[in-house]
């Protein structure tokens, strides 16, 4: 499905739910888990501008300009309120969102992703992966990423799904990502948010996370009590891949948790 802005896929019905992709993905990455959600909910999967099919929008890709794209794709979806899902960048649009547009949640979700700003260290790595995309070398840092983010241990048991996520990556147009990446850089801290919510949170951990650490997703997670939380102890950056029944169920009793019963289907 194609909107001016935005091209997303929409399966199953019942209660709408948004999954948003991270850096170097697009739609594709939730295949492994929309089947089965999308047979107790409606699965709306976005490409965010500049990735999969959805085009560059500017120089620059802020959260909140993503997040306003998601919000006029709702409209042009006819959804007035969805459970919002976000990995890890996806994550970063999810705040952004939950901040901008907290009437149109039921509920919302950090999947392996932060809360916290970018540190000085961190924008200069990402300002130097600007310059090693701008010099044609897009393709090293795929292929360092994507196997980083699943646990070491599983980069055989997913070796197919690897090589797929590297094809899909690969796909990405420099400007897209590049777009992406000064959006990250300049993202503000959104921890307070963590700690008062405006909607129902949950956060989904990866034990084997190489690139968050158990201890700062647990601090982050942990801010507000009412926070549900899934800890997926075999699971790297990908938990919705490498424990995916966890993920399906855990995502399910929280729809379920949160969604009006006047909404649902007798």
């Amino acid at each position: 499905m194609n909107n001016s802005k935005l091209y997303f896929t929409d399966q199953g019905s019942g209660a709408p739910v948004v999954l948003l992709h991270g850096y170097f993905e697009n739609h594709t990455v939730w295949e492994s888990c929309t089947a089965e959600l999308s047979g107790f909910s409606r699965v709306i999967c976005p490409d965010i501008p500049g990735h999969g099919f959805s085009p560059v929008i500017g120089e620059v890709h802020s959260m909140e300009d993503i997040a306003s794209a998601i919000n006029d794709m709702l409209d042009d979806a006819g959804i007035d309120k969805c459970f919002l899902f976000g990995h890890s960048m996806g994550g970063y649009v999810v705040l952004a969102f939950t901040e901008l547009y907290p009437q149109r949640l039921y509920g919302a979700g950090l999947i392996h992703s932060i809360a916290h700003a970018d540190t000085e260290d961190r924008k200069q790595l990402r300002r130097q992966a600007i310059q090693i995309i701008l010099a044609g070398r897009k393709d090293e840092i795929i292929r360092m990423h994507v196997p980083k983010c699943f646990a070491g241990d599983h980069l055989n048991t997913f070796a197919k799904e690897i090589e797929k996520l590297i094809h899909e990556a690969m796909q990405t147009p420099e400007t897209g990502v590049i777009a992406l990446i000064r959006g990250m850089i300049e993202r503000p801290d959104r921890t307070a948010m963590m700690q008062k919510p405006p909607v129902p949170m949950l956060s989904v951990i990866g034990a084997k996370d190489n690139y968050i650490p158990l201890e700062i997703s647990l601090q982050q997670a942990r801010l507000n009590e009412q926070n549900d939380i899934l800890i997926l102890e075999n699971s790297g950056h990908m938990g919705f891949i490498e424990e995916k029944e966890k993920f399906v169920s855990f995502i399910r009793s929280f729809i379920l948790k949160h969604y009006p019963s006047t909404n649902r289907a007798e």
